[in-house]
């Protein structure tokens, strides 16, 4: 229960009789609640804070506390950081066995605790980043810096043997001079070929750490890539989730506003789910699910958008030119689902669903649009199912 529920129902049980419908509290409390749940209270005639919370409970669906669960299990696992952590194994299984300890504050505490270390671990893991990516500038930095440095004395050592040489009048010059010379140029020559080999030997050395390092940060990239990758996937299914959807459905509407290429969106559902997860098992309707996800996936092309959008529901965005193509693409994948059964534990499981079409440019916005779909999907299902319905009226 909402902690704010809860302390109105504490300061109503220490102020008021609570077994009168007089109580003027309780008068503000009823009105708030739905039809059907003042339907019951009304169906009882003696009216107290015990009956009113019995209806508020009824409003938690299990399996919505399932679908819940796996949201929390979501978003408890590391992104960044993908250790394995005993704790957030705990608490996942616990909650699917038990959905209703969500509401149970110890389980919000020891989530909210996973939560704030997934938080501290990536940080480290970022911070790891930065370190790396850091020393290899400073790396550079200080090979660029050591080989400038030895090419200046190099440099300096040659400018002072021409100077040297010019201050020499050629015909005043003894051999002893002239040995003295050449001694100079000799060691300059040593002195500079030295100083050259130890840059080579440098930049080499260079060279191989940070081929090391930008192994690293490569192998790093690659494993943020995968992570951003996941985590626009659905756990089950694989297709993009509704958020990732979300992202990619605004792009394309972004194309449509600048070159008008026109396409449709479907909303798909499937039929009896429920009946299916209360026959086999939710391991069955999970099962279903991955089966059906890889037949759109199979049978969409790379350019089209396909996701789960919540529990039985999946869209997709199609782009076509002419409507035989889509309305081709629709009977394929009706036909694929109705000659096909699902096999679990050798048990056959015949699926099918229903599902709604329409058309982006009959309507002003992508809003309207999909909304328009989802309206020609609930009309297919109370058509008797197993229909898909497009705007233009055509029904297959």
């Amino acid at each position: 229960m909402p902690e704010e529920l809860k302390k109105e129902f504490d300061e109503i049980s220490k102020t008021y009789d609570l077994n009168f419908i007089e109580s003027n509290k309780l008068k503000e409390l009823i009105p708030k609640l739905n039809k059907h749940e003042q339907d019951e209270l009304k169906e009882n005639t003696q009216i107290d804070l015990q009956k009113i919370l019995d209806i508020l409970f009824k409003r938690v669906n299990i399996n919505n506390l399932r679908s819940l669960n796996i949201l929390f299990s979501k978003a408890l696992t590391p992104s960044i950081d993908v250790g394995f952590n005993p704790e957030i194994e705990k608490i996942s299984k616990e909650l699917n066995i038990r959905p209703e300890l969500l509401f149970n504050i110890a389980m919000q505490e020891k989530m909210s605790n996973c939560i704030n270390s997934r938080f501290i671990n990536d940080k480290k893991i970022i911070n790891k980043i930065s370190s790396n990516i850091s020393d290899l500038l400073s790396l550079v930095e200080q090979r660029f810096e050591n080989t400038l440095k030895n090419t200046g004395d190099g440099s300096i050592a040659i400018s002072n043997i021409k100077t040297k040489i010019k201050s020499i009048k050629i015909n005043n010059v003894g051999l002893e001079q002239l040995v003295f010379l050449q001694n100079e140029l000799i060691n300059s020559a040593l002195s500079i070929e030295n100083e050259i080999d130890n840059v080579g030997k440098t930049i080499l050395s260079s060279k191989s750490e940070i081929s090391i390092l930008q192994n690293k940060i490569s192998k790093l990239e690659n494993e943020l890539e995968k992570t951003k990758e996941e985590s626009s996937r659905d756990d089950l299914t694989e297709l993009l989730n509704r958020k990732a959807y979300e992202k990619e459905a605004s792009k394309l509407e972004s194309l449509y506003s600048r070159s008008q290429n026109n396409y449709a969106i479907v909303f798909i559902d499937l039929d009896n789910f429920k009946k299916v997860n209360d026959t086999y098992g939710h391991s069955a309707g999970d099962m279903v699910l991955v089966k059906f996800s890889k037949f759109l996936k199979k049978e969409t092309r790379g350019l089209d958008i396909i996701a789960r959008y919540g529990g039985e529901e999946f869209v997709a965005i199609l782009n076509f030119t002419i409507i035989e193509e889509l309305v081709r693409y629709l009977k394929r994948i009706k036909n694929i689902i109705n000659e096909n059964v699902f096999l679990y534990k050798e048990k056959k499981i015949t699926v099918t669903f229903s599902a709604g079409v329409a058309i982006r440019n009959n309507h002003s916005s992508y809003k309207d649009t999909i909304h328009k779909a989802d309206t020609l999907l609930y009309r297919a299902k109370d058509q008797g199912k197993n229909k898909i319905i497009l705007e233009n009226g055509l029904v297959l």
